[in-house]
């Protein structure tokens, strides 16, 4: 018969969770949203364990389960829930009518087992019904106990499972066998144990030989035949499943591969000895290790080969540090370490150049005899370490300078700053480090439709959430991204938050709105540009004419041919291209003509002149007029004045954007900017819908965004 259980939660959201986390014990699930649907279930079906929330409309989980112990006993009853009606848990744990109470948030391979076990000790109830019949044969180990609670009987399996003979326990108290035990079961409470009380829990068991058992220890009162009421005890061994939740705690600290501890242990750790050190005025150190050239070594031979190579270099770590000090991997060929407590600042130059002297001798794994060398950076509390995340981040800093020389180097993140490269380095490493922590955000700038007044465009900019120095445009860091290839993973990311927010703009937000992103010359010539591009449309069910690609001219003349292919295959799915910059490049009309262009972006070196300019004039009214024959929408981007925008809007430009209708803002206030002029039921075109939307004190850029 098939474990049937029953899930009672008055958040959906939460039983889901708890079904998908079970979908692979093949039990029969149900669930109910309240305490009076449960019993309605309970009616119907043979439900063996219910978890149940505490806190839930109408019925609380303990009033829900002091009813259930009641009409349906056998059931295991168990409470999870983030909240505790002390008085009432404790209450219903006290009376039975509760198995046990696990917290949320819950940890998935601990409540597997817990359910596991729910279901183990309800099918030992089912089988006390037999133990009269069944007591010599049974593999559970049981006692029966007087009233007074001292043991009369024990079976075979209590001798097998405590070293135990029968004559050395009977006559004794069964809380004997246990140092701690509930103050319910000792002798003096177990006059007023009724007969419709039990009692379960874990205990630790004493051995005949002085060892300590884990149990779990069932008690109950049966009542007497021919004489007052009884006890029995039943002992379940969990000591493999002890071992088991051990290993998961184990797991949850440590680095599978190695088994050294992982970033979440490491970070504990760090905290502690970061406080430890300014209580006692100890410098503190840190040393990020990355080895060299590692990837050629898994490329050429193998990850298997690599995997050891990283067992190996850890054992060879390990001989480095003393106790006390920590050592982490963080995942792939990344090692930190942690010295608490230094004597003299130079005792981290010291375990550097130990960890270098311990990786001269080669790797000798299988028939290869592998070479590697680490780079390690340190940071200090005196060396500007203000907190533990920072000693991390200027450690890896400093990792990144000992590669710059060639590897096999330790660098001290003070020397740094001496540097005349290193607001290049730490920025290259903060890019590595903010891929990693997702720290790139999308603001996004409106285009504006001059003529309803409405906005029908947005432009995708990306922003950095710097930890430090906060929100940093891409003038600070897109040219080192490009330059290192970093580009395309940011890039890639980009184009996945933008296709996400115009899902959420269409489906839920009622934002209609298009939206452009830009490509940089790596993405462009990536060979899985459009199967990329072709797989969100369909992750995010997106109509790709929602979304816009946008290009330069620059990017377009390498390689005229490919780009062309490139463009009409985006077309063809309904991608909207737009060309950005025009007028500042080759600006050739023959390639103008072959291209699959849908919008015409003019530059705003054409824009800041107008209207007073005669030649930008001219040329803007060639361009606005070039595009309508193309069959083009026409942009004009860095609008900054009152008069260039009435300019444009006389010379009928399709969009306008700058900021003068408004920066570019978080989605957020993006949304509100659309409701402020898309539902407003005017008619009044003549008026700049966004003009009072800047601050009073605006004073636009001297650069673009």
């Amino acid at each position: 018969m098939q474990n049937s259980l029953l899930l009672v939660d008055d958040e959906p959201n939460v039983s889901t969770s708890l079904l998908r986390l079970l979908r692979k014990e093949n039990y029969q699930v149900f669930t109910a949203e309240s305490g009076e649907k449960a019993l309605e279930i309970l009616q119907k079906n043979p439900i063996k364990v219910i978890v149940s929330d505490q806190r839930m409309p109408n019925m609380t989980g303990s009033e829900l389960f002091a009813q259930v112990k009641e009409k349906y006993p056998d059931t295991i009853r168990i409470i999870l829930s983030g909240y505790t009606d002390f008085e009432s848990i404790s209450d219903a744990i006290n009376k039975g009518s509760i198995y046990k109470f696990l917290e949320k948030p819950w940890n998935n391979e601990v409540f597997r087992a817990e359910i596991r076990q729910a279901f183990d000790t309800q099918g030992l109830m089912q089988r006390n019904q037999q133990l009269n019949h069944l007591f010599e044969s049974t593999i559970e180990a049981i006692t029966i106990c007087n009233e007074q609670g001292c043991i009369e009987s024990v079976n075979p399996a209590f001798c097998h499972l405590t070293d135990f003979f029968p004559i050395d326990v009977i006559g004794k108290p069964l809380m004997d066998l246990f140092k701690i035990y509930p103050q319910e079961l000792s002798p003096e409470n177990l006059e007023v144990f009724s007969p419709e009380d039990e009692w379960h829990g874990e205990l630790a068991c004493q051995k005949n030989n002085g060892d300590t058992l884990p149990v779990w220890l069932s008690f109950m009162s049966i009542k007497g035949a021919y004489k007052d009421p009884y006890f029995v005890a039943l002992f379940i061994d969990i000591s493999e499943q002890k071992r088991k939740e051990a290993h998961i705690e184990f797991q949850a600290y440590h680095d599978a591969l190695t088994g050294l501890a992982n970033r979440r242990l490491f970070n504990d750790h760090l905290d502690l000895a970061f406080h430890q050190s300014k209580r006692d005025s100890k410098e503190l150190a840190v040393l990020f290790l990355d080895l060299d050239r590692f990837k050629i070594i898994n490329d050429t031979l193998g990850h298997t080969i690599g995997d050891v190579l990283l067992i190996e270099v850890s054992k060879r770590l390990r001989s480095v540090i003393r106790k006390g000090e920590t050592l982490a991997r963080f995942g792939g060929d990344e090692f930190v370490i942690i010295l608490p407590s230094l004597h003299m600042h130079l005792d981290c130059e010291t375990v550097a150049q130990k960890i270098l002297e311990v990786f001269k001798e080669p790797f000798k794994i299988g028939a290869h005899c592998i070479y590697t060398t680490p780079s390690i950076g340190i940071s200090t509390t005196r060396t500007g370490g203000g907190s533990p995340e920072s000693l991390v981040r200027y450690a890896d800093t400093a990792m990144y300078q000992a590669k710059a020389v060639g590897g096999n180097a330790y660098h001290l993140y003070d020397a740094i700053k001496n540097n005349p490269h290193s607001n290049l380095l730490q920025t290259e490493s903060s890019l590595h480090e903010a891929i990693k922590n997702d720290e790139f955000l999308l603001h996004y700038q409106p285009q504006i439709d001059p003529h309803s007044g409405k906005i029908a465009n947005a432009e995708a900019l990306v922003r950095w959430q710097h930890p430090d120095k906060g929100i940093q445009s891409p003038a600070s860091f897109i040219h080192i991204a490009e330059q290192n290839g970093l580009i395309l993973p940011i890039g890639q990311h980009i184009m996945h938050q933008a296709c996400k927010q115009l899902e959420k703009w269409w489906r839920h937000q009622d934002t209609p709105c298009q939206l452009s992103v830009n490509l940089s010359a790596r993405q462009f010539n990536e060979p899985n540009l459009l199967k990329d591009i072709c797989d969100l449309i369909s992750k995010y069910h997106l109509d790709p004419a929602w979304l816009e690609i946008e290009v330069t001219e620059s990017i377009l003349i390498n390689d005229f041919n490919d780009s062309i292919k490139i463009l009409k295959a985006l077309r063809e799915i309904g991608i909207g291209i737009a060309l950005d910059d025009f007028g500042t490049g080759y600006s050739s009309l023959s390639y103008l003509k072959q291209l699959p262009i849908t919008t015409l972006k003019i530059d705003q070196s054409f824009i800041k002149e107008l209207p007073m300019d005669s030649k930008s004039c001219a040329i803007t009214h060639l361009l606005l007029g070039l595009s309508k024959k193309l069959g083009m929408r026409v942009v004009a981007e860095g609008v900054e004045t009152h008069e260039q925008y009435d300019f444009l809007k006389s010379e009928g430009c399709d969009l306008i954007q700058g900021y003068y209708i408004s920066p570019a803002v978080n989605n957020t206030k993006f949304e509100s900017l659309v409701k402020r002029t898309n539902n407003v039921n005017n008619t009044v075109s003549n008026k700049i819908p966004l003009r009072g939307l800047r601050p009073s004190n605006y004073n636009a850029p001297s650069t673009p965004d």
